[in-house]
Order: structure tokens, then sequence, then C-alpha cells
């Protein structure tokens, strides 16, 4: 049959035919569109021709598809763009007690990026504007509630030795405060905070300890008292005074000072147990 042997012509002409449609309709699509993403689009056409030109109908094809469905994308994505600017709008505007030039900025760079057709940016500009705002609102009702609670913080501190360093750094915190740095006021509070809590752990270990050697002076003592070793005894007056001074060191949040003093405590109660158990060569 004369069809039947020019079959494959004819149903190649009819892709061609069917392909040039598809890339003028998308052309069409096109019109009057501008951004980066159009552009994009407009060389995927501009491929898509190469392709036809090639006698490459079905890649041609496959492309020219593209574009309504790259445009519907856009669409819905142009959509979320002018919703999360709606919100960082209104975010920005509620926004109270802390400066927001900088994010003043951005939200116009996000409407820029709109209007320039990158809403990918746009989006993400407008977003970063909400999450910054959530962040400095905890942070500021943060460090609000505790200079709300000056007295308790700077108690844990004002009986060290060095309470005037950490007095700095907490102004540090309220003068950030001062100045609307939530952010940053926020972390020098944390800072602190952790700072302290783990001094705290410190010293309660420490203090465990010198209750422990408190107790075991104390037997120690009446035993040397039991075995008339008087109380001038020079290693019981060391052992006295090193525990005395680890108090006032752990007092002053001197850990480790107060540790060295334990230690000194520990030592010269070994010299009088040696006293103990070897009466005889101790020399009266």
């Amino acid at each position: 049959d004369h069809r039947d042997l020019h079959y494959p012509l004819r149903r190649q002409r009819q892709m061609c035919i069917r392909d040039r449609t598809s890339i003028r309709e998308a052309e069409e699509l096109l019109t009057g569109q501008s951004g980066a993403t159009i552009d994009n689009l407009r060389q995927i056409i501009r491929d898509a021709k190469k392709q036809l030109d090639r006698e490459a109908p079905k890649k041609a094809f496959e492309l020219a598809c593209v574009i309504p469905i790259q445009l519907q994308a856009d669409g819905d994505a142009k959509e979320r763009a002018v919703e999360v600017l709606s919100d960082a709008a209104k975010a920005l505007k509620a926004a109270d007690g802390f400066d927001t030039s900088e994010l003043e900025h951005r939200l116009e760079q996000a409407e820029s990026a709109l209007d320039a057709g990158d809403t990918g940016q746009s989006i993400g500009l407008a977003e970063g504007v909400i999450r910054v705002i959530q962040i400095e609102r905890e942070a500021m009702e943060s460090v609000r509630r505790a200079l709300r609670q000056r007295k308790k913080i700077t108690e844990r501190f004002d009986t060290f030795d060095d309470s005037d360093a950490w007095m700095d750094r907490f102004k540090q915190v309220q003068k950030a405060a001062d100045e609307r740095q939530w952010s940053h006021a926020a972390t020098l509070l944390e800072r602190l905070t952790i700072d302290l809590d783990a001094l705290g752990n410190e010293q309660g270990e420490a203090q465990a300890l010198l209750d422990f050697v408190r107790q075991e002076w104390k037997v120690l003592r009446n035993q040397c008292t039991a075995s008339s070793i008087p109380v001038i005894d020079e290693d019981m007056k060391q052992t006295e005074a090193a525990i005395s001074l680890a108090e006032e060191r752990l007092n002053g949040g001197q850990v480790e000072a107060a540790l060295e003093q334990l230690g000194q405590a520990d030592a010269s109660m070994a010299v009088s147990y040696t006293h103990l158990t070897l009466p005889t060569k101790r020399i009266v």
C-alpha cells in the first residue's frame, strides 16, 4: 500500500507540526513576562527549537511541555512569596522593643527580588525577617525576665572574692539590653548562667569533700585527745588552719584554692595518724 510505505514520513511530519504548535503555545505563555525564571524558560524554548531543527521532535516536545508546568509552579511560588512578604511586613510592624532598621532593609530586598521574578530569593529573605523577629522577641523576653530578677542572679556571686569580675559580666548583659541588642544580651546572659552553674556544681563537690574531711578530722582529733596528744601539736594546728582556710576559699568561690587547702589538711592528718599508730616514737 502506497500509504503504508510513507507512514513513517507522515508520522514524523505530524509530530513536527505538533511540536511546533507546542513551542508556539509555550512562547505565547511567556509573552509580556519578565524575570530570572522567565529568562530561563525562554532558554528552554530556544533549546526546543534547536532539537526540532536537528529532527529530534520528541526531545523538542518534552522541552516545550516543561514551560506550562514550570509556569504553574512559578505561579504557586509567587503566591507563596506574596503571602510570606505580607506575613513579614505584619511581623515587622508589630515588632516593638528592638531595632528593626536592618530587617526593614531585608524586607525591601525581598520585595525587589519578587519584582525581578526571583521568588526563591524573595521567600528566603522574607522568611529570614520573620525568623529573626521571632528570635529577637524570645531573646528580649528572656533577658527582661532575668533583669527583673537581678538580685537573685547577683546573690549567686556577691560573696565571691572576684565578685567585681562577675558583676562586670552582668553589667555587659544590661548594656546590651539597653542598646536593644537582645540576641547578644541573651548570649551573654546564657554564658554567665552556664559559668555560674558550673562553678556551683564544683562548689557542691568541694563542699561534700570538706564535710568529709571535717568529719574525719573530728574523729581523729578525739583520738588524739584520748591519746594525750595536745591540741597545740603542730600537725593538728596545721590541719585546723587548712580546713578553716578551705572553707573560706570555698565561700569566696575559689574552688581550686579550697581543694589545695583540703589536700594540705589531709597530709597533716596523715602525720597525726602516724603519731597515733607509733606513740612510742613520739618526741614529747
